[in-house]
This record gives structure tokens, C-alpha cells and sequence, in this order.
């Protein structure tokens, strides 16, 4: 797996992506829910915790599967928005953009923060 990139505040990148991920599900679907996830993930596509993040399109294939594509986009919005506001990032950049676009732009402009 490729070395984890650490934000400007300190934070693990991919470590922020994944409570990211957790908190947003757990906040609007429930802790079972989110659970129930996890235990998809394994089962059908043999995804662990610890890899969401370099598999990040097979869970929302999973998601669109389960609440469509309009209830997978909502999901992905609340996500990259806790995202941001976890990599003190301006939420502003979230709008308009999926959650894998948001994820991508993060990076870039985590990249020019360090450079």
C-alpha cells in the first residue's frame, strides 16, 4: 500500500478518511448500519477497514447499490465535508463535486500546502 500522506494539522490522511467515512454513515444511518457495511465490504468484495481508503469506489458501489445513486452522492457530500473540515480545508471546494473528486482534490492541495 502506498505510504500515508499526513495533513497540515497533523493529521494521518487516510486515518481522516476513514473516521470521516465512519462518522458520516454512523451520524445519518446508525452504528448497525455501518456495521452492516463493513461486514458487505468483506463478504462480497473482500474490502477490510484498514483498505477503504485505496478502495474507495468498490464501497460506494456497494452504497449505490444499496440507496441508489441520488442517496450514494448524499452520503459522499457529508463525507468529504467532514473530510475537510477534519484536514482544516475550505468546504467550499466540496460543492458540485463527488466524493472521490473532493478525495483527489484534497490531495493536491494538501501536496501544495508541503511544498
Amino acid at each position: 500500500m502506498p505510504a500515508q500522506a499526513v495533513t497540515r494539522n497533523g493529521n494521518d490522511f487516510n486515518s481522516a478518511l476513514i473516521e470521516a467515512f465512519e462518522e458520516s454513515i454512523r451520524e445519518i444511518l446508525g452504528p448497525a448500519v455501518l456495521e452492516s457495511l463493513y461486514e458487505g465490504l468483506e463478504k462480497h468484495y473482500d474490502v477490510h477497514r484498514d483498505e477503504l481508503p485505496y478502495r474507495l469506489e468498490t464501497a460506494f458501489a456497494l452504497l449505490s447499490n444499496i440507496f441508489g445513486l441520488q442517496g450514494s452522492h448524499t452520503l459522499g457530500r457529508q463525507i468529504a465535508r467532514r473530510l475537510y473540515r477534519k484536514l482544516d480545508l475550505p468546504p467550499s471546494q466540496v460543492e458540485g463535486y463527488t466524493l472521490l473528486e473532493c478525495i483527489e482534490a484534497a490531495k493536491r492541495m494538501l501536496a501544495t500546502d508541503t511544498q
